[in-house]
């Protein structure tokens, strides 16, 4: 669901690849990141890309960074083991990033 033109907002629901989606009937739940945020996934690790500074568990993100956690972790909230993959600086800054 789209909050405005640039800031979707950011669901979640666990899939189980034996059942249909209506048969599991897992509820979607919001992901709390923010709005400007873009998520990913990897495996089993979320990915966030950062338009904005974030600061959260005590710690400042920048905009423009690429943070990765557990993806049930992101889910439920708990942001105590982010990672920083990519931080900008004042003359490096991310483009795109690619999993392999």
């Amino acid at each position: 669901r789209a909050l405005d033109f640039y800031n979707p907002a950011k669901w979640y629901r666990p899939g189980d690849p034996t059942r249909s989606a209506k048969e599991v009937g897992t509820p979607f739940k919001r992901i709390p990141v923010p709005d400007d945020a873009s998520v990913g996934t990897f495996a089993d690790a979320a990915l966030l890309k950062l338009r904005s500074d974030w600061e959260v568990a005590g710690k400042t993100f920048p905009s423009g960074s690429l943070l990765s956690l557990p993806l049930r972790d992101c889910v439920e909230g708990r942001f105590g083991r982010l990672q920083v993959l990519f931080r900008p600086t004042e003359r490096c800054s991310l483009r795109a990033s690619v999993g392999t």
